[in-house]
């Protein structure tokens, strides 16, 4: 009904187009000069413009006002996820190119890639490893260049709602139709002026029919990339749940023929997902030492380059600061290390230089920052 509606005002433009074209075809027949039949022509294009012009404003605000009533219909404020992804990439956004490595590790370049290969793919690491600041790097990369939709969600215990099934639906949901006036008015016109309630049922389907007509062209793919970070802090039984939900949207969007879906979940693999993710095309932040090794070296010279006068001052020359981020590389080992680089902890590093000086670094003074 509301897509017909929308037609139905088109098609109203397009006669009332076609009328005042009649009239300008009878003026001319009677017009005296050459320079009156162009000066008609121009006012019937002016006409036109503001006539297309019209429609459309109508549309967007008509659009708009039926986006509002589906937020509230689903109860959601993506206010918070938009918060939580701003807290994550702040970061790295203060120390440029610690996470770079990582958009040029040959199994993400293969996902973020617009095509079918690697479908689902699992960034693993242990708890602590940056697999958060990863993520949402990932997606900052993937969604100014508009090649495809990017829907991402961090489930997290500092905020519970994150981790629950049925706000993780109702996210994913939100961000598929957000763009798209055509969903939006199809689920306006099917469930909101239906008065139909909202249930995780419900809101699976409409997932699942979302993500496999999510392309208006049939004969034109449309990529989907679904980015979940933090599945391990959702509750136990729900975790296989929203793992079989993506595995449905990838085989759905796949089945569609237009549309092609590929999940991108975060994990330190619990014994609750192990099995099925294990099946999955695997990054191993454990297998990444090197790369993870230099963006370690690489924050800490940042970090400490902050101090360099304080650090002259205490007759620490460039080399010695240089040997300091080499041996912090090396303690971290690229793995559970990091985070207490990365992140920032209030334990203190005990650090040594030649001619037996030594000093420590306590995270209040140095040391900081934050990964998941």
């Amino acid at each position: 009904m509301t897509s017909w509606g929308r037609f139905q005002r088109h098609f109203d433009s397009i006669i009332d187009d076609l009328k005042a074209h009649e009239s300008l075809v009878d003026k001319t027949a009677n017009a005296v000069g050459l320079s009156e039949s162009r000066k008609m022509r121009e006012e019937l294009a002016t006409l036109r413009q503001e006539v297309l012009d019209q429609v459309s404003k109508e549309e967007e605000e008509r659009t708009a006002t039926q986006f509002v009533a589906i937020v509230g219909w689903l109860k959601m404020d993506d206010s918070e996820q938009a918060k939580l992804f701003e807290s994550v990439m702040m970061e790295p956004r203060k120390y440029a190119e610690t996470c770079d490595w990582i958009l040029g590790q040959e199994k993400i370049i293969a996902w973020m890639r617009c095509s079918q290969e690697s479908a689902f793919l699992v960034l693993h690491g242990h708890p602590g490893t940056g697999k958060s600041v990863l993520a949402t790097k990932i997606a900052n990369f993937l969604k100014p260049s508009g090649k495809s939709l990017v829907v991402s969600h961090i489930c997290t215990y500092s905020q519970t709602t994150s981790t629950e099934y049925d706000q993780i639906l109702r996210s994913i949901l939100l961000q598929l139709v957000r763009a798209d006036t055509d969903l939006i008015a199809y689920i306006y016109g099917e469930f909101i002026l239906k008065k139909k309630s909202v249930t995780p049922q419900a809101i699976e389907r409409l997932v699942l029919e979302t993500v496999g007509s999510i392309s208006n062209n049939p004969a034109e793919t449309k990529y989907v990339h679904i980015i979940l970070d933090g599945v391990d802090e959702c509750e136990k039984e729900k975790q296989v749940k929203i793992i079989n939900l993506l595995e449905r949207m990838v085989s759905t969007a796949f089945a569609s023929t237009s549309a092609v879906c590929k999940v991108l979940v975060t994990s330190s693999m619990p014994a609750s997902v192990a099995k099925k993710l294990r099946q999955k095309h695997i990054v191993s932040l454990s297998k990444e030492k090197a790369a993870l090794g230099k963006a370690i070296a690489l924050y800490a010279a940042q970090r400490l380059g902050q101090f360099r006068s304080r650090w002259h001052q205490m007759g620490i020359t460039d080399i010695e600061l240089k040997e300091l981020e080499m041996r912090l590389a090396v303690k971290a080992d690229g793995l559970s290390g990091d985070s207490h680089i990365l992140r920032g902890t209030n334990s203190v590093q005990e650090c040594s230089f030649g001619q037996g000086l030594s000093w420590n670094i306590s995270q209040p003074t140095c040391l900081s920052g934050r990964a998941k």
